[in-house]
């Protein structure tokens, strides 16, 4: 019974998080929402997980907010390797960087400029490139960070 009301609360805040702009992306607050009604308490599947939750912390515990955190720590690596990998290659033309998967890095406060503007501003200004950031998709972290969960357990139980 508490894991089902836990799940109902995780599904209230993603959506509280979707419209406070916390969760950005519409596909990601689906994503947790849809995984807090599918899998309202930890799943025992053969010797997984390999860290199984104790079962008094399981019922405030729903396992979308393991993955969201696990899913956050994924990003988080996954931005920190892209940067490194990245930071010679960090420009890009901005005919191509308007209909790439990017942010344009302008050197000015752009933020809430759609990326069309931000490269049809540029032009006009005399630019041909500019500095990109590559966008990560959240919701690859995470269909990984389900995955985990499910298979190794959540690390929120170590805490």
């Amino acid at each position: 019974m508490t894991q089902g009301l836990a799940a109902a609360v995780a599904i209230l805040a993603y959506a509280g998080l979707y419209y406070a702009s916390v969760l950005r992306g519409g596909a990601d607050a689906k994503c947790l929402m849809a995984l807090s009604l599918a899998l309202p308490y930890y799943p025992e599947i053969g010797p997984f997980p390999l860290m199984p939750p104790d079962p008094r912390i399981a019922e405030f515990i729903p396992p979308s907010l393991s993955v969201l955190f696990v899913g956050a720590v994924i990003a988080a690596a996954w931005a920190l390797i892209w940067y490194a990998v990245r930071t010679d290659r960090g420009r890009m033309r901005l005919d191509e960087a308007a209909g790439s998967f990017v942010w344009i890095c302008s050197g000015k406060d752009s933020r809430g400029e759609e990326k069309e503007a931000a490269a049809a501003r540029l032009m006009s200004e005399g630019a041909s490139d500019a500095k990109v950031v590559y966008q990560i998709p959240f919701i690859a972290p995470l269909a990984i960070a389900s995955a985990a969960v499910v298979l190794l357990g959540s690390p929120l139980f170590i805490l």
